[in-house]
């Protein structure tokens, strides 16, 4: 049997205030969000979160959650997402659905803003050919994944009148297992494949993305023993991402709009 499920949606990221030590708050809302799912040679299922949900449909319910909530992220002058605070709105309209699915951690959000509008270290780090790591790691079911990610300054001019450097990123991922949670060892997965990269224009006037490409590939194969058979299953995830300032608001502050497929 095999599934595949295909998502894609925009996110706004918008700047709301930048204080003297160079950190700012910003808030990042989900305007949209659509998930495919295919299983084996069946016709694929598309729920698409700008039509209302059927009654029954708890996966239309859920993804509808998470639409709509401005989500406030505190970003370091460093350009690390450091918290992000509005995800309690979300867990209190799942408490609401039944079956609605697993919990809502705020690292998922922390993950998603981390690769939007910032580069962490790049204000440290701005000469031609010089290379920094920042290292993230990420909560998945059942363990975690580590992303070392290393950046280089490949390029720097002016376009329109503002300064943007090139950064390339790669990261070669690897994946921890919660031994918790795999039932005494009957369960095993291990990572064969995890890689990460990613493109970004960075405006070193104002400290943020102008335009971003990502792309991450992973694959994990699962294997749960029982006393008289064992089931393997293979998970793989292709996702890219894209990033593009639009816009300045009223307030002279940057809206950031980006679209992921995954």
């Amino acid at each position: 049997m095999q599934r595949k499920m295909d998502s894609k949606g925009r996110m706004l990221w918008e700047v709301e205030q930048v204080k003297e030590d160079g950190s700012a708050t910003c808030v990042m809302t989900l305007e949209w969000l659509t998930i495919t799912m295919t299983q084996d040679e069946r016709e694929p299922v598309t729920i698409d979160s700008r039509e209302e949900p059927d009654d029954d449909d708890r996966i239309a319910k859920r993804i509808a959650t998470f639409v709509g909530k401005p989500l406030r992220c505190e970003v370091g002058e460093d350009g690390t997402v450091r918290s992000v605070s509005g995800v309690d709105a979300i867990r209190e309209d799942l408490e609401q659905i039944q079956n609605a699915g697993g919990p809502v951690d705020d690292a998922m959000f922390l993950e998603q803003a981390a690769t939007l509008a910032t580069i962490p270290g790049a204000e440290a780090a701005l000469e031609l050919q010089s290379t920094w790591q920042s290292t993230n790691i990420w909560p998945r079911d059942y363990g975690k994944i580590s992303e070392p990610m290393e950046y280089r300054l490949n390029s720097a001019e002016h376009l329109s009148g503002i300064p943007i450097v090139t950064v390339n990123g790669q990261a070669d991922l690897t994946f921890e297992p919660d031994e918790e949670k795999l039932a005494g060892g009957r369960v095993t997965i291990q990572m064969t494949e995890g890689r990460s990269t990613t493109q970004i224009m960075f405006d070193t006037q104002r400290h943020e993305v102008v335009g971003r490409n990502a792309l991450e590939t992973l694959r994990l194969e699962i294997t749960a023993q029982t006393e008289r058979i064992s089931i393997s299953s293979v998970i793989e995830e292709n996702i890219q991402s894209q990033m593009v300032r639009v816009a300045e608001s009223e307030n002279g502050e940057v809206n950031d709009d980006g679209e992921a497929d995954g």
